[in-house]
């Protein structure tokens, strides 16, 4: 038998384990006691209980910028001579090949005003990258004489790029209606060409026109804009010529994508808000034509 002083140096080390012992199983400063390990930073369970990152919370979504903003800073009315500087200063921009550089060579324009600048936002609405046509057609806005004005109508009434380019058709009428605003609206001219054109468009060209009507305070479109307030639906139902049922499925979706525009156009104009176009038609025969509003159909 081993002398007791030879049991107790062998025992040591396993009296030592209370420290170092058991480290094997992730635990230490004592005996197991039947929990996991803790996981390793980064991979703890989540809220699910899962040792899966827990997904980012979605960012906010940011508010739906207008489509023609608003100038970067006020407008900058410049000079003859600075403004022939600034043209050929931007030449090099507005030539690139990339459509990136081509649209931040506009950004200029849509703080600086002259009419110098007209002829070459013109051609530059013609760019055909949308981007930057449409970059064009917000610096033309930005430019107060009836050349720019000109400019817009003529390209967004172009059958042309209406079938073509609705996106640029879309800004250059919004802009159109930013100059065209004022007592006398956007002027007979404008008001019959945008109206002729609106069965033309496709759901972004129609709803920019009520929006051009309403940001030219263009008091004739009511009418107009009561006749497209409500869902689109044949007169007569029972009709043996109405058109198939698939015709009034895309006229009710291509109305549900620009109706809002409609809506906004009118309160608008009036100050008032209905949920029918008999409610307009109702309040036209009374307070509205005291203020000017009179209702005819096709009007």
């Amino acid at each position: 038998m081993l002398p007791f002083a030879t049991w107790c140096i062998a025992l040591l080390p396993l009296l030592a384990g209370g420290a170092t012992g058991w480290q094997g199983s992730g635990h230490q400063g004592g005996p197991p006691t039947g929990k996991p390990p803790p996981a390793p930073q980064g991979d703890r369970p989540n809220d699910r209980g899962t040792n899966r990152p827990s997904k980012p919370e979605r960012p906010a979504e940011k508010p739906e910028s207008e489509p023609i903003g608003e100038p970067i800073g006020e407008p900058i009315d410049d000079e003859n001579g600075d403004a022939s500087r600034r043209l050929r200063e931007a030449e090099k921009g507005l030539t690139d090949r990339e459509p990136r550089l081509r649209a931040q060579a506009i950004d200029p324009f849509l703080v600086h005003r002259n009419e110098l600048y007209v002829k070459r936002l013109t051609a530059m609405l013609k760019d055909e990258h949308d981007d930057v046509g449409k970059r064009a057609a917000q610096a033309l806005a930005n430019q107060p004489y009836a050349s720019a004005s000109a400019a817009l109508l003529d390209f967004a009434s172009n059958d042309k790029y209406l079938a073509g380019r609705p996106e640029v058709c879309a800004e250059a009428i919004r802009g159109f209606g930013r100059l065209g605003g004022g007592e006398s609206g956007m002027g007979k001219k404008g008001f019959e060409r945008l109206r002729e054109k609106f069965p033309q468009g496709d759901a972004l060209v129609k709803g920019a026109i009520c929006q051009a009507f309403a940001l030219a305070k263009e008091k004739r479109a009511f009418s107009f804009l009561v006749d497209q307030f409500d869902p689109p639906a044949p007169e007569n139902p029972d009709s043996a010529s109405n058109p198939p049922e698939s015709y009034w499925r895309a006229r009710h979706a291509e109305w549900s994508a620009y109706s809002i525009h409609t809506k906004r156009a009118l309160k608008e104009l009036t100050g008032q808000k209905f949920a029918t176009s008999k409610e307009w038609k109702e309040w036209a025969t009374a307070d509205g034509a005291k203020l000017g509003f009179t209702y005819t159909k096709g009007g």
